[in-house]
C-alpha cells in the first residue's frame, strides 16, 4: 500500500495545480496508482499468486519510469541517468505486465512445462535491452555492439512476449470450470482494453485531450479490476450475466436505432423529398412500441448463447455443496439453494418446500 501511495503523490506533483479539470485528474490518479493497489492487494491476500507480485511490480516500474522521464526532460545534471532509468523501467515493465502476467495467470502457475522457455529468454531480452541502450546513452564514444546487443534483447523479448501470449491462448482453450471464468473475465477486459486504446488513438487529433486521456484511463481501471475480479474468482458467474445484457442492450439500440434513422429520415426523403416531422412522429411512434417485444426476443437470444448455456451444472452443484458444509440455518439453506437454481436454470418461478417436523 505504500507503494500505492507514493504513485498517487508522485501523479499529483506532475500536474498542474491550477487544472479545474477534476474528474480528469481523478481518472488519471486511479489509473495511475491501480496497478500498484490492486498487486498489493493481491499480494496481501495470496501471496503465493505470481499475478499480484507482476501487477504490484509494474506499479513501482511505471512510477519510477514517470520519475526518469521527468527529470531527462529537465537541466538537472541528473538527465542522463533520468533517460536511462526512464528506459530500464519501461523495459521491466513491458516485461511484467506482457510476459510475466499472460504467462501465469489466473493462478500464478505455467500452463505446461513447454512454456518454461519463456521467462529466461524474456529475462535475457530485457538484460541486453538495458544493457545496450544503457552503455550506448552514457558512453561519449559510438559503439555498434552496444546498438545490435539493444536490437538482438528486443527480438528476444518479442519472443517471450509472443510465448507469454500462446500460453493465455492455450490455458484459455482448454481451461474448464472456475478457470474458463477466470479466462473469460480477463479476456473480454482485454479486448475492451483493446477497443478503447483504439479509439483513443483515433481521438487523439481532435484536440480534446481530456477525453483521450480519460478513455485510457477507464482502460487501464476496467483491466486492472477485473484481473483482480478473476484471480480472487469475485462473482465469476455473473460476468456472464453482464456480458449478455451488455450485448442485448447495444443490439436492441442498433436495431431501433435504424428502425428510427429509416423511418425518420430515409424513408422521406425516398418518398416526398425531404424529412417531414409526420415521418419523425410516426417513427418515435414505431421505435416505442417496438421496444419491448425487440427487447424480449433479443435478450432470450443472447441469455442461450452468453448466460444460461454457459453454466456448468456440476461446478454450479460443487459450489453449493461447498457452502452447504459452512451452513446450518434451514431457512438461508433454502434461500441459497433458491437462488442457485434461479442462477443456473433461469426458471420463470422458484420455490423451495421444507418438510415441518411435527413432532414434539
Amino acid at each position: 500500500m505504500g507503494l500505492a501511495a507514493l504513485s498517487m503523490f508522485i501523479y499529483l506533483g506532475l500536474q498542474d495545480v491550477e487544472s479545474a479539470n477534476f474528474v480528469e485528474d481523478l481518472l488519471g490518479l486511479l489509473a495511475f496508482a491501480s496497478p500498484a493497489i490492486v498487486g498489493a492487494y493481491l499480494v496481501w491476500r495470496l501471496p503465493e499468486n505470481t499475478v499480484g507480485w507482476a501487477l504490484a511490480g509494474f506499479g513501482l516500474t511505471f512510477t519510477l519510469g514517470v520519475v526518469g522521464g521527468t527529470i531527462s526532460g529537465t537541466a538537472n545534471p541528473l538527465a542522463p541517468w533520468g533517460a536511462w532509468l526512464s528506459e530500464w523501467m519501461w523495459a521491466a515493465g513491458t516485461f511484467l505486465i506482457l510476459v510475466v502476467l499472460p504467462l501465469r495467470f489466473p493462478d500464478g502457475k505455467l500452463p505446461s512445462s513447454k512454456f518454461r522457455w519463456v521467462t529466461p529468454t524474456a529475462t535475457v531480452g530485457l538484460a541486453l535491452v538495458v544493457f545496450g541502450n544503457t552503455l550506448r546513452d552514457l558512453l561519449t564514444f559510438p559503439i555498434a555492439i552496444f546498438g545490435i546487443t539493444a536490437s538482438i534483447g528486443v527480438v528476444l523479448l518479442g519472443a517471450g512476449v509472443a510465448g507469454a501470449v500462446a500460453a493465455c491462448v492455450g490455458r484459455f482453450r482448454r481451461a474448464k470450470g472456475v478457470e474458463r471464468q477466470q479466462m473469460k473475465v480477463f479476456a473480454a477486459a482485454v479486448g475492451f482494453a483493446v477497443l478503447v486504446t483504439v479509439l483513443a488513438v483515433a481521438t487523439t487529433g481532435m484536440g480534446n485531450e481530456a477525453m483521450t486521456n480519460a478513455i485510457f484511463a477507464s482502460a487501464v481501471l476496467v483491466l486492472v479490476g477485473s484481473i483482480a475480479m478473476a484471480v480472487l474468482r469475485y462473482r465469476l458467474y455473473d460476468f456472464d450475466r453482464l456480458v449478455s445484457r451488455t450485448v442485448s442492450y447495444t443490439l436492441l439500440v442498433l436495431i431501433l436505432g435504424s428502425v428510427y434513422v429509416l423511418g425518420a429520415v430515409w424513408l422521406p426523403t425516398r418518398l416526398v423529398g425531404q424529412e417531414s416531422s409526420l415521418f419523425v412522429a410516426a417513427s418515435t411512434l414505431a421505435v416505442a412500441a417496438l421496444f419491448t417485444p425487440i427487447r424480449r426476443v433479443v435478450m432470450r437470444w443472447v441469455d442461450r448463447r452468453f448466460n444460461r448455456s454457459s453454466y456448468d451444472a456440476e461446478l454450479v452443484a460443487e459450489a453449493f455443496a461447498a457452502r452447504l458444509r459452512d451452513q446450518v440455518d434451514a431457512d438461508r439453506l433454502a434461500a441459497d439453494w433458491a437462488g442457485v437454481v434461479n442462477q443456473a436454470l433461469e426458471p420463470s418461478v422458484v420455490s423451495v418446500w421444507l418438510r415441518s417436523d411435527s413432532s414434539n
